[in-house]
């Protein structure tokens, strides 16, 4: 097994590029390809609509073809004319009502296109906006850390600071307290040690 090398400042150095070149190169492929499905669609129609004429256009052929007709009632042959004006008539007019109703639907199905593109073209901006990002903080963590420690050291130089008279008197307090304790029991060992060397001698 390989001893595990340490991050020199090199190989620190290389990788931070990487990930910067990775996390640019998704954060424009996810703005380009989400931009293109949210344009593309508004811009290129799916299906082409049917051709809808106005009600204006709609009654000058219902005249043109009533113009064609010109028998009067009672004529011969004027039941058969009148019949024949008004089936073409009506082929003109439901024409024109298949060709709306055509309209609609593409219409509608066009709109369907465009919102489900628009939302799918969103989230793929927003999800390689994240990705690139966190690979961006993951570049450039020691930075981050860098800030985060040189913004909190002036705030602990403070604490620390406004502490230390603080902590000197009560250290100060603690050592004149336990002095006379402490030299009591330093006299007691010198007496012990005095009356063992004694003892030894004897």
């Amino acid at each position: 097994m390989e001893p595990k090398k340490e991050l020199d400042e090199k190989t620190y150095q290389s990788n931070k590029k990487k990930l910067n070149k990775i996390a640019l190169g998704i954060l424009i492929t996810a703005v380009v390809v989400g931009l293109g499905l949210i344009i593309v669609p508004r811009i290129v129609t799916t299906t082409p609509a049917p051709v809808v004429v106005s009600d204006s256009e709609l009654d000058a052929q219902i005249a043109t073809i009533r113009s064609g007709y010109t028998k009067k009632m009672g004529e011969s042959g004027w039941f058969e004319e009148q019949r024949t004006m008004n089936e073409k008539i009506s082929k003109a007019q439901k024409a024109q009502s298949d060709a709306e109703f055509e309209a609609a639907k593409v219409k509608n199905s066009n709109t369907s296109v465009t919102v489900t593109t628009t939302v799918f073209g969103v989230f793929i901006a927003i999800a390689g906006a994240i990705i690139a990002g966190s690979l961006l903080y993951l570049a450039n963590i020691r930075k981050v850390a860098g800030y985060a420690a040189q913004s909190i050291m002036p705030v602990a130089k403070e604490v620390v600071t406004g502490m230390a008279p603080t902590m000197g008197a009560a250290t100060g307090v603690a050592a004149s307290a336990a002095a006379p304790g402490i030299g009591d029991i330093a006299r007691e060992i010198k007496k012990g040690m005095n009356e063992a060397d004694e003892a030894s001698k004897k």
